[in-house]
Protein backbone atom coordinates (compact mmCIF):
# COMPACT_ATOMS: atom_id res chain seq x y z
CA UNK A 1 0.00 0.00 0.00
CA UNK A 2 1.70 3.06 -0.63
CA UNK A 3 0.86 6.36 1.41
CA UNK A 4 0.77 9.36 -1.89
CA UNK A 5 -2.86 8.77 -2.10
CA UNK A 6 -3.27 10.17 1.75
CA UNK A 7 -2.51 13.53 0.40
CA UNK A 8 -5.83 14.13 -0.34
CA UNK A 9 -7.32 13.35 2.83
CA UNK A 10 -9.65 15.31 4.98
CA UNK A 11 -7.32 16.98 8.03
CA UNK A 12 -10.15 16.13 10.43
CA UNK A 13 -10.24 12.77 9.27
CA UNK A 14 -7.00 11.97 9.65
CA UNK A 15 -6.68 13.62 13.20
CA UNK A 16 -9.50 11.23 13.93
CA UNK A 17 -7.77 8.26 12.60
CA UNK A 18 -4.65 9.26 14.12
CA UNK A 19 -6.54 8.95 17.58
CA UNK A 20 -7.63 5.67 17.05
CA UNK A 21 -4.99 3.98 15.90
CA UNK A 22 -2.66 6.01 19.49
CA UNK A 23 -5.94 4.03 21.22
CA UNK A 24 -5.68 0.77 19.64
CA UNK A 25 -1.75 0.80 20.28
CA UNK A 26 -1.89 1.62 23.68
CA UNK A 27 -4.57 -0.61 24.66
CA UNK A 28 -2.88 -3.75 23.45
CA UNK A 29 -4.43 -4.80 20.43
CA UNK A 30 -0.80 -4.52 18.40
CA UNK A 31 2.50 -6.39 19.04
CA UNK A 32 5.59 -4.73 18.10
CA UNK A 33 8.66 -7.23 17.94
CA UNK A 34 12.38 -5.75 17.19
CA UNK A 35 14.63 -8.45 15.60
CA UNK A 36 18.95 -7.80 15.79
CA UNK A 37 21.51 -10.23 14.59
CA UNK A 38 24.10 -8.56 15.49
CA UNK A 39 28.12 -10.03 14.02
CA UNK A 40 31.37 -9.91 15.88
CA UNK A 41 31.65 -5.98 15.16
CA UNK A 42 27.93 -5.39 17.04
CA UNK A 43 26.76 -3.98 13.37
CA UNK A 44 23.12 -5.33 12.68
CA UNK A 45 20.18 -5.87 10.08
CA UNK A 46 17.00 -4.42 12.39
CA UNK A 47 13.56 -5.72 11.24
CA UNK A 48 10.60 -4.44 13.19
CA UNK A 49 7.37 -6.87 13.17
CA UNK A 50 3.85 -5.37 14.65
CA UNK A 51 1.53 -7.80 14.67
CA UNK A 52 -2.10 -7.36 14.92
CA UNK A 53 -4.08 -8.77 17.70
CA UNK A 54 -7.10 -11.06 17.64
CA UNK A 55 -10.17 -7.57 17.54
CA UNK A 56 -7.42 -6.22 14.27
CA UNK A 57 -8.60 -6.85 10.81
CA UNK A 58 -6.19 -6.93 7.91
CA UNK A 59 -7.71 -3.37 6.85
CA UNK A 60 -6.74 -2.04 10.23
CA UNK A 61 -3.39 -3.06 9.82
CA UNK A 62 -3.56 -0.89 6.28
CA UNK A 63 -4.41 2.15 8.31
CA UNK A 64 -2.04 1.50 10.82
CA UNK A 65 0.83 1.32 8.52
CA UNK A 66 -0.71 4.43 6.41
CA UNK A 67 -0.30 6.00 9.48
CA UNK A 68 2.94 5.41 10.40
CA UNK A 69 4.23 6.26 7.10
CA UNK A 70 2.55 9.30 7.42
CA UNK A 71 3.88 10.17 10.80
CA UNK A 72 7.18 8.84 10.19
CA UNK A 73 8.25 9.79 6.75
CA UNK A 74 12.23 8.56 7.33
CA UNK A 75 9.81 5.32 7.29
CA UNK A 76 9.84 5.49 3.39
CA UNK A 77 13.00 6.42 3.18
CA UNK A 78 14.90 4.43 5.17
CA UNK A 79 13.06 0.96 5.35
CA UNK A 80 11.65 -1.62 3.20
CA UNK A 81 7.78 -1.45 4.31
CA UNK A 82 5.38 -4.24 3.85
CA UNK A 83 2.07 -4.82 5.03
CA UNK A 84 1.65 -8.63 5.04
CA UNK A 85 -1.52 -9.61 6.54
CA UNK A 86 -2.02 -8.98 9.75
CA UNK A 87 1.68 -8.21 10.26
CA UNK A 88 3.31 -4.73 9.33
CA UNK A 89 7.53 -5.32 8.95
CA UNK A 90 10.09 -3.01 8.93
CA UNK A 91 13.17 -4.03 7.46
CA UNK A 92 16.16 -0.74 7.74
CA UNK A 93 18.02 -0.49 4.31
CA UNK A 94 20.96 -0.04 6.08
CA UNK A 95 22.74 -1.80 9.10
CA UNK A 96 22.05 -0.34 12.65
CA UNK A 97 25.22 -0.27 15.01
CA UNK A 98 24.98 -1.86 18.57
CA UNK A 99 26.00 1.83 20.16
CA UNK A 100 22.93 3.47 18.11
CA UNK A 101 20.49 2.41 20.91
CA UNK A 102 21.13 4.32 24.10
CA UNK A 103 19.67 1.30 25.95
CA UNK A 104 21.78 -1.48 24.50
CA UNK A 105 25.29 -2.73 25.14
CA UNK A 106 27.06 -5.06 23.13
CA UNK A 107 30.75 -5.94 23.73
CA UNK A 108 33.10 -8.64 22.81
CA UNK A 109 34.65 -9.30 26.50
CA UNK A 110 38.48 -10.41 27.50
CA UNK A 111 37.68 -14.10 27.20
CA UNK A 112 35.79 -13.95 23.96
CA UNK A 113 32.15 -13.89 24.22
CA UNK A 114 29.88 -11.49 23.43
CA UNK A 115 27.40 -9.49 25.66
CA UNK A 116 24.02 -8.07 25.07
CA UNK A 117 22.28 -5.69 27.69
CA UNK A 118 19.34 -4.21 27.28
CA UNK A 119 17.86 -1.69 29.96
CA UNK A 120 14.18 -0.59 29.68
CA UNK A 121 13.52 2.14 32.07
CA UNK A 122 10.19 1.93 34.36
CA UNK A 123 7.39 3.49 32.54
CA UNK A 124 4.94 2.86 35.32
CA UNK A 125 4.76 4.60 38.52
CA UNK A 126 3.05 1.65 39.86
CA UNK A 127 2.35 -1.92 38.98
CA UNK A 128 -0.21 -2.19 35.90
CA UNK A 129 -2.82 -5.24 35.95
CA UNK A 130 -2.55 -5.75 32.29
CA UNK A 131 -0.47 -8.80 31.34
CA UNK A 132 -0.69 -7.41 27.89
CA UNK A 133 2.61 -7.58 25.78
CA UNK A 134 4.54 -4.55 25.54
CA UNK A 135 7.49 -5.80 23.59
CA UNK A 136 8.91 -8.93 22.25
CA UNK A 137 12.46 -8.73 21.53
CA UNK A 138 15.02 -11.30 19.61
CA UNK A 139 18.31 -11.02 19.34
CA UNK A 140 21.01 -13.36 17.91
CA UNK A 141 24.51 -12.83 19.15
CA UNK A 142 27.87 -13.92 16.97
CA UNK A 143 28.16 -17.12 18.96
CA UNK A 144 26.28 -20.10 21.10
CA UNK A 145 24.35 -18.39 23.72
CA UNK A 146 25.62 -19.46 26.92
CA UNK A 147 23.38 -17.66 29.36
CA UNK A 148 20.31 -15.44 29.27
CA UNK A 149 17.80 -14.04 31.33
CA UNK A 150 15.20 -15.65 29.65
CA UNK A 151 13.65 -19.32 29.35
CA UNK A 152 13.11 -18.86 25.19
CA UNK A 153 17.02 -19.42 23.84
CA UNK A 154 17.94 -21.30 20.58
CA UNK A 155 21.70 -21.57 20.10
CA UNK A 156 22.85 -17.71 19.16
CA UNK A 157 19.15 -16.66 19.71
CA UNK A 158 17.40 -15.31 22.65
CA UNK A 159 13.49 -13.84 22.95
CA UNK A 160 12.63 -11.54 25.63
CA UNK A 161 8.84 -11.16 26.01
CA UNK A 162 8.24 -7.58 28.20
CA UNK A 163 4.75 -7.33 29.67
CA UNK A 164 3.43 -4.00 30.50
CA UNK A 165 2.87 -5.16 34.21
CA UNK A 166 6.54 -5.60 35.03
CA UNK A 167 7.08 -1.73 33.32
CA UNK A 168 6.58 -0.87 36.80
CA UNK A 169 10.57 -1.13 37.66
CA UNK A 170 13.76 -1.05 35.10
CA UNK A 171 14.27 -4.46 33.24
CA UNK A 172 17.80 -5.65 31.69
CA UNK A 173 17.71 -8.05 29.33
CA UNK A 174 21.01 -10.03 29.18
CA UNK A 175 22.68 -12.82 27.36
CA UNK A 176 25.98 -13.80 27.26
CA UNK A 177 27.68 -16.09 24.71
CA UNK A 178 30.36 -19.37 25.03
CA UNK A 179 33.48 -17.96 24.89
CA UNK A 180 35.84 -17.77 22.00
Amino acid sequence: MECRRWARVNPKSLILCLLGSVCMLISGCYEPILSLDFNEEGVSPLTITVIGGDMVSEEDMNVVFSQLTMLIPELLKNYDCRVEGKQIVLTRRDFALAQDFPYITFKKQADGSYLFEAAIPALYATEQESDDIFMTLRVSLPRTINMANTIDVNDRTATWTVRKNQLHKAQRLRAVTIAG
